[in-house]
């Protein structure tokens, strides 16, 4: 609520003191018209989108008075019983009470028109309380007639006051339904809201849509934007949210618009025509005659608004570089104080061109190289006189048959494709390809011979071989390593029997040639066993291998290593195995004298020796658990697994003989097996080789304190021996969370309890042993609050309608009191704590003294009699005025005269005899006024009329102009500007007049009268680099011309010198600033080809968010001025990889055991755990935890379908993962 009334105040502050209209706006500074086109090239009857965007000044800051009606919809549908529980009526009516609440009444009145089947209303109103008294008795039901209340508020309106602008806002939340049916309630509703525009009314839309529905396809919306007045002007939600924001919005721009009765007419060029109903998405939509589009709306804001159409290049008229529009953009508007202004926009060029060439086939599509074929081109949008090439070599002379075919020589070429191109005159082309053939020849083929296998490199020379020509032996082919015009290098493939086969040589153009019987495939070795196939890794074994071909000088291999083999026959070789690094199958390898060879793939398998357990020390240890254990031996690996018992445990491999472990906690006294597993399923068990021994028990001797209120909170001391951290604590038979202080002493927080009453408090150990305090601990009853007190108001009094903010001071104030004045109750207070309230005095109906009572929730109270004192408001005294500045003036009038004086009022009305004029009220003592023409020399009356109907006179001199000195220009400062516009120039001379008018070309710019010698403008926007005249023209007519005395320029292009950061993680989204030159408003900035949203600092910086990136890499920045100057940074910014978060961790578990149901709150205590972490018992499936921190999370340990030690695993969201062998224990 404070933020609420400090928004209202501060608005209130800057419509109070914002000074009107820039002396300096010119038209084109007020509204700003561009048009562009897309695509900029089209062919011969193609179509262009054109896109006017029209933008108003965001230096208009004075607020005009508006009548303002409410249209709120109350049909049914509004009701919550229509919405899912959603009450759309109750959010309207505070969101319609909100804008009244934002709104300045000392400007502006509102009415209210609700409607459903029928229509009610209140009529406009400077009381907002009124107005908010009738929007609050608004209630839901019937049908929705939109017609009926567009019908109403136009009536209402048409009272509205002479210097207010009338405004509609409409909130409905359906579609128009009434009267019947739904299409004829649409087009009287909108007859209605297109009345209501015609008549000067700006019309505001909301349309209340349901939560899922599509805005761009819903009827209700689609109707709500025809309605408004522009684009700018409809607003939709969906559901409610956001509806109170679109109404502050409003608040702020209601009354504030850059131009008013705005008309931009358009027209299209005679090569054109309009594409029919490409302008229907509107809005407003123009109206279109002929070739000329004209669109009209009754206010414009500075945001952008924009309106597309399409154009289409009528074929058969000419071509070339052609301007889209007959005439200049015509846009006439007026400003705030209702001076018509009028500026031209240039129309943009287009270029449209004759359609390229086309080739869809070539007769004959090959040749030989020597060339000589006759070809006929077969396409279309051929022109006469064209140029045809094969490669690079140009056709001597073309026949032009007709667009669609030419008859050509083919010249020599290369053997292989070649491009034939056709060129138009106009410079645009077609390709096709064309082949030139010859048949191979080979010569030799090295070598001759090869495995059956294949796989070896064969050589091939010869002639006319063509680059992708395939290689074939017998049937199979081979793979080309290399190709030239004389030579092919092939892998020779696998052969289908040993023997001679042909080689082949196809060319791509399906040229060929065979040699007969050229290559001969040689037999290879074969394995087919191995005996035996299975051996230690230690070796030393003897081995036969048995197949078919082997050769005297072959060798074995086991994988890469080679193994002494022994020849016997061709049939079977016989080696001794070696020793071998780890158990596993190995490939072996028989190699023949000529290379070939023959692999039995895992053909011998090696095995382990199985592990041996000799000793254990220490053989005993504390049921903690926690004591290293060193386990001796033989042939351990390290991921063996050591279990002691049936719980596996982690441990430290030292070496073979050697496995050190922290032996795990137990749950009772007894010895316990010792068994360490290899990876193969080999394992050695030593006998009941540790023993376990309990701890000492504890007890429980005393609770301090032994009582506390049934709130709880407070801490509790349980005073005892032997206390440690495996304990669990109990209250009243609920397991709370402890803090161990000392081995004699725990501390715990009391839980809240519903009931008093004495509890026991019951401590267990991990072992189950137990110990309990009878009724050790008291709950007792909370006191009863007190009664508020109210002891002053502050201020104790105020001004019965000044709605200033007051304190109500006291005691025992508790949050959603509620304040009565007298019997009328207040219930927008603010509860700032216990001894105060605050509130904004209500409007009060008489002068008086007041009760002031405050009533807490528990219907305690407290009074102070006639605590507030309501007083009249003073009355005001009337305007004074006390001199004119100046008191005399020239018939022509359009001089500023300040009025000094006392008394007035913002709203003041000023008249020179019975003509009233534009008024800047610049204070109580101080009006600014432009003096209007007067036809006669004469003193008439000057008449300030506050209003409150309080008026003064003062006499004003109109005196005949004096004919004085033409103009003289000597020179104008600077005499180069940027195309950009913006710059002030000064015009030095002599014979300048205050009223003297400066023309920069043809468009006339606002100007500030220095002295007779100085005039200032600010230049315009110019569409092009060129030199321009600059005319003077005074009062009297006279005129004084420097041709070319001003140079418009392209600005420079943008630089960038740095960026800082220069990387960035990938999803950071982080401020990045670009350092350089020459950057402009408007600039827009590309992270690679991604355009990201720039905030421009200066002309020397940039200011944006890296956007989030998908991958690690470097990107190009590129910066685009609105000029479409443009500048590259290569490789300018560096997207890191997310850095990898730490592992999990886990410490401790507590309590580290519980019932097969599960169901107990269970800690794990650890490092590095991350928000969304998951924990998994025994390999099952993960679940949710309560994430406490970085260092504890929390969970009900799941049931278990058997008793022991399961593991207990952390995941966190990145994958990373910790897990704590046998960290639970089933009990």
């Amino acid at each position: 609520m404070v933020r609420t009334i400090n928004l209202f105040l501060s608005l209130l502050l800057v419509f109070a003191i914002l000074p009107a209209y820039s002396a300096m706006a010119s038209a084109d500074e007020i509204v700003r018209v561009t048009k562009t086109l897309n695509p900029t090239q089209i062919l011969e009857g193609g179509e262009s989108t054109v896109t006017l965007n029209i933008q108003g000044s965001d230096s208009v800051n004075v607020v005009k008075p508006n009548d303002i009606i409410l249209i709120i919809d109350r049909s049914g549908s509004m009701d919550p019983k229509n919405n899912n529980g959603e009450d759309k009526m109750t959010n309207a009516k505070n969101s319609a009470t909100g804008f009244i609440d934002l709104l300045d009444f000392t400007k502006h009145r509102v009415g209210v028109v609700d409607f459903a089947s029928d229509v009610k209303f209140k009529d406009l109103s400077s009381n907002p309380a009124d107005v908010k008294s009738y929007i609050s008795g608004i209630k839901a039901s019937g049908g929705t007639n939109t017609k009926l209340a567009i019908e109403k508020a136009r009536e209402l309106l048409r009272g509205h006051r002479t210097e207010a602008q009338p405004v509609i806002l409409l909130l409905t939340d359906g579609e128009a339904t009434e009267p019947a049916p739904v299409d004829n309630a649409r087009k009287l509703a909108l007859e209605q809201a297109n009345g209501a525009k015609s008549e000067g009314i700006v019309f505001y839309t909301i349309a209340l849509l349901k939560q899922n529905e599509n805005p761009n396809t819903s009827a209700p919306n689609l109707l709500m934007k025809d309605m408004a007045t522009t684009a700018q002007h409809h607003h939709f939600v969906l559901g409610s949210v956001g509806l109170a924001e679109i109404y502050r919005a409003i608040v702020e721009e209601i009354g504030m618009a850059s131009a008013y009765d705005v008309t931009v007419k358009d027209s299209v060029a005679p090569e054109f025509e309009i594409v029919p109903g490409s302008y229907k998405d509107n809005i407003p939509q123009p109206t279109v005659v002929g070739n000329t589009l004209t669109w009209t709306f009754n206010e414009l804001k500075k945001e952008t608004l924009t309106f597309n159409y399409k154009i289409r290049h009528k074929t058969g008229e000419r071509v070339g570089h052609l301007s889209v529009g007959s005439a200049d953009i015509d846009v006439t508007f007026k400003d705030y104080l209702g001076t018509p202004h009028q500026t031209k926009v240039p129309n943009p060029s287009i270029d449209v061109m004759y359609p390229a060439p086309q080739i869809t086939s070539l007769v004959e599509d090959k040749g030989l190289v020597q060339g000589g074929e006759t070809v006929t081109i077969h396409g279309a949008n051929f022109r006469a006189n064209p140029k045809v090439t094969f490669g690079n070599t140009a056709v001597s002379s073309v026949q032009f048959i007709d667009s669609t075919k030419l008859i050509v020589i083919a010249p020599p070429g290369p053997q292989g494709i070649a491009e034939v191109k056709v060129t138009n005159t106009d410079g645009q082309f077609a390709n096709y390809s064309y082949n030139y053939y010859a048949n191979p020849e080979i010569i030799s083929i090295v070598p001759k011979q090869g495995k059956l296998s294949g796989g070896n490199e064969v050589v091939i020379t010869g002639k006319y071989f063509m680059n992708g020509a395939t290689v074939k032996f017998g049937e199979h082919d081979a793979t080309v390593k290399a190709a030239t015009y004389e030579q092919i290098k092939v892998t020779a493939p696998a052969g289908t029997a040993a023997g001679f086969v042909d080689v082949t040589i196809i060319n791509p153009d399906g040229t060929s040639v065979t040699s007969t019987n050229a290559y001969e495939y040689l037999e290879a070795p074969v394995v087919l066993g191995i005996q035996p196939a299975v051996g230690l890794t230690t070796g030393g074994d003897t081995v036969t291998i048995t197949g078919e071909h082997f050769k005297s000088g072959a060798i074995v291999k086991f994988n890469q290593s080679v193994v002494p083999t022994e020849f016997v026959s061709a049939t079977e070789l016989r080696i001794t195995t070696p020793s071998w690094a780890k158990a596993e199958s190995v490939d072996v390898v028989v190699i023949n004298t000529d290379k070939q060879e023959a692999v039995l793939g895992k053909g011998y398998t090696y095995n382990y020796p199985a592990p041996v357990i000799t000793s254990v020390t220490p053989n005993a240890g504390p049921a903690a658990g926690g004591d290293f254990v060193n386990i001796t031996g033989e042939n351990f690996f390290a991921d063996s697994k050591v279990l002691f018992k049936d719980k596996v445990v982690s441990y430290t491999f030292i070496d073979k003989q050697h496995l050190r472990v922290r032996a795990p906690q137990w749950t009772q006294e007894e010895k316990v097996d010792i068994t360490v597993k290899n990876p193969d399923g080999q394992s050695a068990t030593a006998k009941e080789a540790y023993s376990y021994t309990l701890p000492e028990v504890f007890e429980l001797l005393s609770v301090v304190p032994n009582s506390g209120l049934l709130a709880g909170g407070n801490t509790i001391s349980i005073q005892g021996k032997n206390f440690d951290n495996n304990l669990s604590v109990y209250l009243d038979g609920a397991k709370v969370t402890f803090t161990l202080i000392s081995s004699e002493k725990i501390n715990i927080i009391a839980p809240k309890r519903l009931v008093t009453g004495k509890v026991d408090v019951k401590i267990v150990d991990m072992y189950k042993r137990e110990a309990t305090l009878k009724e050790a601990y008291e709950y007792l009853a909370p006191p009863p609050p007190p009664a508020p007190v109210v002891t002053s108001v502050d201020p104790a009094e105020v001004v019965r309608t000044s709605g200033e903010f007051m304190l109500i001071n006291g005691d025992n104030f508790q949050d959603g009191a509620v304040l009565w004045l007298n019997d009328r109750k207040i219930t927008s207070i603010s509860f700032v704590n216990s001894k105060q309230l605050r509130l904004r005095a209500p409007s009060w109906d008489k002068e008086e003294f007041v009760d002031v009572k405050v009533v807490n929730p528990d219907n305690q109270s407290g009074t102070l009699a006639a605590g507030l004192h309501f007083i009249n408001p003073p009355a005001d005294p009337a305007p004074v005025i006390s001199s004119l500045s100046p008191d005399t003036g020239e018939m022509p009038g359009g001089y500023f005269v300040t009025i000094n004086g006392q008394s007035f009022k913002n709203g003041a009305k000023v008249f020179f005899g019975n003509k009233e004029v534009s008024v800047s009220f610049l204070g109580a003592t101080q009006l600014r006024v432009r003096a209007p023409q007067w036809e006669v020399e004469a003193t008439i009356n000057l008449k300030v009329m506050n209003p409150d109907g309080q008026e003064v006179s003062s006499p004003f001199t109109y005196i005949r102009p004096a004919l004085g000195p033409a103009p003289e220009i000597t020179s104008v400062t600077p005499e180069q500007v940027l195309i950009t516009g913006g710059t002030f120039v000064t015009i030095n001379g002599e014979h300048f007049a205050a009223q003297s008018v400066v023309k920069v070309g043809n468009q006339q710019v606002v100007t500030t009268f220095v002295s007779d010698k100085q005039l200032r403008i600010r230049v315009p926007v110019w569409p092009r680099a060129e030199r321009v005249d600059i005319t003077v023209t005074n009062v009297d007519g006279q005129i004084a011309t420097r041709t070319g005395g001003l140079e418009y320029i392209l600005p420079p292009p943008p630089v960038i010198s740095s960026l800082t950061p220069n990387h960035m993680v990938i999803d950071a989204n982080e401020f990045v600033v670009i350092d350089g030159a020459n950057f402009q408003t408007g600039s827009k900035v590309f992270f690679g080809d991604k355009e990201v949203l720039a905030t421009f600092i200066s002309d020397k910086q940039l200011r944006m968010r890296a956007p989030v990136w998908s991958k690690a890499e470097t990107v190009s920045i590129k910066v685009v001025n609105p000029d479409g100057q443009a500048t590259l940074l290569q490789a300018g910014f560096t997207f890191d990889p997310k850095p990898m978060k730490p592992a999990p961790t886990i410490t401790t578990i507590s309590p580290n055991s519980g019932p097969k149901s599960g169901g107990d709150f269970t800690y794990i205590n650890g490092s590095n755990f991350v928000s969304g972490a998951k924990v998994s018992f025994n390999n099952g499936a993960p679940f949710d935890v309560t994430f406490l921190s970085a260092n504890q999370i929390r969970f009900r340990a799941p049931s278990s379908a058997k008793l022991g030690p399961v593991d207990v695993k952390v995941i966190n969201p990145d994958g990373q993962t910790v897990t704590l062998t046998g960290g639970y224990t089933y009990q």
